[in-house]
């Protein structure tokens, strides 16, 4: 009885996202991204996680923020400059308190409220016309 060539591949697989993920975890960098997905196969199983540009940046925290700018010299400032907020512009500024994004936020609060469902843990939103863009884990 021979085995099937699908077994073979599974297996191959999941050695492979094991190795992945134990060299993940233990690797010193990638830090901010662990904070959205702390393992391989966490991420793997976000079938409805589809990664673009923007959103690249802000699961890494490499990207248009002055936070990170500022580390390289392209910007003089990493403060924020936007209402009374205050605070460094990093993605978990933009996040949590940059009032640049609170009606939108206020927005989405209402709508899940209506829909009687409970807000999910992380949304992401980006863009000068209040577009929303998140991420759902």
């Amino acid at each position: 009885m021979s085995v099937p060539k699908s077994f073979y591949e599974s297996v191959f697989k999941e050695n492979v996202i094991s190795q992945w993920n134990s060299c993940y975890q233990i690797s010193h960098y990638a830090k901010f991204t662990k904070e959205f997905f702390p393992s391989i196969p966490g991420r793997l199983k976000s079938i409805h996680f589809i990664p673009n540009f923007r959103i690249t940046q802000f699961i890494t925290g490499h990207g248009n923020f002055k936070a990170y700018l500022k580390r390289f010299n392209l910007s003089r400032t990493d403060l924020c400059g936007i209402g009374s907020s205050g605070g460094i512009r990093d993605v978990n500024h933009l996040i949590l308190s940059c009032s640049k994004f609170t009606p939108a936020k206020m927005f989405t609060h209402q709508q899940f409220e209506e829909e009687q469902c409970s807000m999910p843990s992380i949304f992401l939103y980006f863009g000068p016309e209040q577009k929303l863009f998140c991420i759902i884990l």
